[in-house]
């Protein structure tokens, strides 16, 4: 994996966002309604799950690059008809 220059990456599983935060990179990591948030992750603030508590305008939690040390993000991944299921596509491989 290279030397992070932005401090971000999209992480598709647990396991890619694990190995991204060892190499210094923050994740935002779509999951499955059943799987649990993992250990240096925090719900998204804008997501539904967490209550809309925030907007990404607001929240910024994902600025990666201006926001090196902080937590990775992750939310359920949500959306219409064909977004579902592609994502149930791949929940099922995962």
């Amino acid at each position: 994996m290279p030397t992070a220059i932005s401090s971000w990456r999209h992480g598709e599983s647990e396991y890619q966002a694990a190995r991204a935060g060892y190499y210094g990179w923050r994740t935002f990591r779509v999951r499955g309604p059943q799987d649990e948030v993992a250990k240096g992750e925090i719900e998204c603030p804008a997501s539904t799950e967490k209550g809309k508590v925030r907007t990404c305008e607001t929240c910024m939690a994902c600025d990666g690059a201006g926001r090196p040390g902080k937590r990775s993000v992750t939310i359920i991944g949500h959306g219409g008809i064909s977004v579902q299921s592609n994502l149930a596509k791949l929940f099922r491989t995962a």
